[in-house]
């Protein structure tokens, strides 16, 4: 009799230490679906060609910033014709928001940076242009990146930004 108890509480334990493993494992894949979904979310493909596209609506809806962060958008682009091309972003407000003088787009290629400007000002009618060469029919990445000031106030509180971003490529080179 005290041999069965003996088994019986080992197979407690067993199934226990399997339990635990798999809600662990079910953890890190919730996380992992997470990380993806975010990843791909902030991030659309292009095909570049001979004659480039026009008027592609890239994702806006990058969360809330706060005062000193940044979020990041990825565009990713397969070159199918080497050369040089342009790239012009076309903000336009939804709504008016006093937080557009506070951020600032910043467009990368890696680390190098193509072009920057305020976002108040892009919203206002200004273009941010940025070129990239492709020296062989390959793929590349552009980030475009918001990043809010850390001297935001109060005028900042409550206050939320939208807008649609147009991207139109062509080729120039």
């Amino acid at each position: 009799m005290g041999r069965r108890i003996v088994n019986e509480s080992g197979k407690n334990k067993t199934a226990y230490i399997a339990f635990a493993i798999m809600s662990v494992l079910i953890l890190l894949l919730g996380v992992l679906i997470y990380y993806l979904h975010n990843v791909r979310g902030n991030m659309q493909s292009i095909t570049l060609t001979e004659h480039g596209i026009e008027n592609t609506e890239l994702k806006t809806d990058f969360g809330t910033l706060l005062p000193g962060e940044s979020s990041e958008y990825t565009i990713n682009f397969e070159c199918k014709d080497v050369g040089a091309y342009k790239f012009s972003f076309f903000y336009t407000a939804k709504e008016n928001s006093p937080l557009g003088k506070y951020v600032t787009v910043e467009v990368k290629n890696g680390e190098e940076r193509k072009a920057s400007g305020n976002l108040g000002e892009l919203l206002s009618g200004n273009v941010l242009i940025a070129t990239y060469t492709f020296e062989e029919a390959t793929t590349g990445l552009l980030t475009v990146r918001y990043v809010m000031h850390e001297d935001v106030g109060d005028e900042a509180q409550g206050a939320s930004l939208d807008f649609d971003l147009r991207l139109t490529v062509e080729k120039i080179g």
